[in-house]
């Protein structure tokens, strides 16, 4: 089991350079069936990250618009087995 999550990480790490420890953290709440938010400044990553999980996981992937307020725009993405 080490040695397929050490391969997925890897694999996530070369698309996704410099989040080693976000790819850590979202794969134990992946593993442990919790909800993941990421949160971050536009353009660093976040889908790249929810995209490459998915692949390298076997899981799909759905980005799902979320409307708070009419000039802020949240996007909430859905990864399932």
């Amino acid at each position: 089991m080490k040695d397929v999550l050490n391969r997925a990480l890897e694999a996530v790490d070369q698309v996704l350079l410099g989040k080693h420890h976000a790819v850590k953290l979202a794969v134990a709440c992946i593993l442990a069936r919790g909800h993941l938010l990421i949160e971050d400044l536009p353009g660093m990553g976040k889908t790249t990250l929810s995209q490459a999980l998915a692949r390298v996981m076997g899981m799909s992937y759905q980005r799902n618009p979320v409307h708070q307020r009419p000039f802020a725009r949240r996007y909430s993405g859905h990864l399932s087995v």
